[in-house]
This record gives structure tokens, sequence and C-alpha cells, in this order.
């Protein structure tokens, strides 16, 4: 049985430092922290491992954004996330929302657009502006 974690992290290996200092001082706090170096071992099959984590993370920070990481990485990230947070119809979703919404507003909507037509057909791209646009309706 998975746990569920308050926060999930996601992060480029090249940050691990600062992320792993990050993550100590969140566990300190009190709270249940996927890092991967504490809870991926090698029995695990990573992709299904942090894809069933992710989901089952009330919060999540998302990729950070650092000169290792890119807003494109994490759009894929959060929409992976969102999708199987649908599917499992886990109450989360707005998390998977909200840092969209950031991503959207970091890259532009031009730029967003192009991400989320290159990942998603255009049904699924469809779906996603509606469930962002009622997320900031209810804001």
């Amino acid at each position: 049985m998975l746990d569920n974690f308050d926060v999930f992290l996601s992060y480029a290996h090249a940050d691990s430092d600062w992320v792993r200092r990050l993550a100590e001082n969140l566990r300190q706090s009190g709270l249940n922290v996927f890092f991967d170096e504490w809870e991926v071992g090698p029995q695990d099959v990573l992709a299904r491992r942090l894809d069933a984590d992710m989901a089952s993370s009330y919060s999540q920070i998302g990729s950070f954004l650092t000169e290792h990481g890119t807003p494109e990485e994490g759009l894929a990230l959060n929409l992976k996330s969102l999708a199987m947070r649908l599917e499992l119809r886990l109450p989360q979703v707005r998390i998977d929302l909200h840092w969209l919404t950031r991503q959207r507003e970091l890259l532009g909507e031009e730029r967003f657009l192009g991400i989320l037509r290159d990942q998603l057909d255009e049904d699924e791209v469809k779906g996603v502006l509606d469930l962002l646009e009622k997320f900031a309706a209810e804001k």
C-alpha cells in the first residue's frame, strides 16, 4: 500500500543537493515528503512508482525551475499528474490545476498551448482548457 504524501518533490537531478535540503526541512516541519532518494528502491519500477506516489500526494511542489529544469518539463509532469488524478477520481486535482495555471502564466499563452498540443490530442487540450477555466472561475 502506498503512503499518502503531503508533498511530492519533482526536480532535475542536477539540483538534488538543494532539493534534498528542502526535503529534510519539510520533513522536520512534520510533513510526509516524497523525495525519490528516500522512497524509490531498487525493486521498484521507477515510472510506475513515481506516477502512483505523485497521484496519491496531497500536494506537490512542481518541477523546480532552475538552470537545470525547464517549464516544459514541469508542464508535462503536471499534465501527467492531472490525468492520473482524474482517472483515479482523486480530490487533489485542484493542485494540478493550480500548477498548470502558474505554468500558463510563466510560459505565456502561445507557448503553453503549443506544448499542450504537442502532448495531447485536440479533445484533451479542450478538456484541460475547460478545467482551467472552471478552476479560475472558482477562485
